[in-house]
């Protein structure tokens, strides 16, 4: 990939995150050993969060009103993008799509311009469950995705798919060493499991449609 055309999807993507930013989300530990009586009293009557071991979690969000905060403009974007999709969804036999990618059984035209679609990869085999767990196996290699588990191998595909759940190794951050009395970062074992079913759409056999919601918006 080029470098500069990597930077400037990051740019852009990060743009678009902070332009549809609203709300922003705090999270305040408070150490109650180092409390006296009347401040530890205090804490557990009257301030709002929970109770873990010597550690009192407190989680709030609020409205964000950042000089750079624009939602239309996002709002905007995200409208474009699916406008876009859905022109090659009606003209293309499509198999998977997600945010700015589609999967499809046709050859269809190949651009390198910011902004078109752009051939990634030939896929020789594949598995398309649900939004962001599919695997795909192309020339080059094998692309699983599973929305949840990180470095989800292939034997972590199969027990998912079949309804079984996976152990995986992850890295505690903040607010969970503080819940569970650990250290930060520590590396802790997690049970993953994923539920098949697609509350996104209405299935008959292979086929599928888009849920419709019936009365008036106001």
């Amino acid at each position: 990939n080029d470098p500069n055309e990597i930077v400037t999807k990051v740019i852009m993507n990060s743009l678009y995150g902070k332009f549809a930013q609203n709300k922003v989300q705090n999270c305040k530990i408070k150490d109650l050993r180092y409390l006296d009586k009347d401040e530890k009293t205090y804490a557990l009557l009257y301030e709002k969060g929970d109770i873990k071991g010597d550690k009192l979690i407190r989680v709030t969000e609020e409205e964000y009103d950042g000089v750079f905060s624009f939602p239309i403009l996002s709002s905007y974007i995200t409208s474009y993008a699916r406008i876009l999709m859905y022109e090659y969804i009606k003209k293309y036999d499509v198999v998977y799509t997600d945010t700015d990618s589609i999967v499809v059984k046709d050859e269809i035209p190949s651009s390198n311009k910011l902004g078109e679609m752009k051939l990634e990869a030939r896929i020789i085999q594949g598995e398309f469950y649900k939004p962001k767990m599919y695997k795909m196996i192309t020339q080059e290699k094998v692309d699983i995705k599973v929305k949840g588990i990180n470095k989800c191998g292939e034997d972590d595909f199969e027990k998912i798919k079949n309804g079984q759940t996976v152990k995986k190794e992850k890295l505690s951050k903040i607010r969970e060493s503080a819940r569970r009395e650990l250290k930060t970062r520590t590396h802790i074992d997690v049970e993953k499991s994923l539920s098949l079913e697609d509350n996104k759409r209405i299935w008959e056999g292979n086929e599928s449609n888009p849920i419709k919601i019936k009365g008036d918006i106001k």
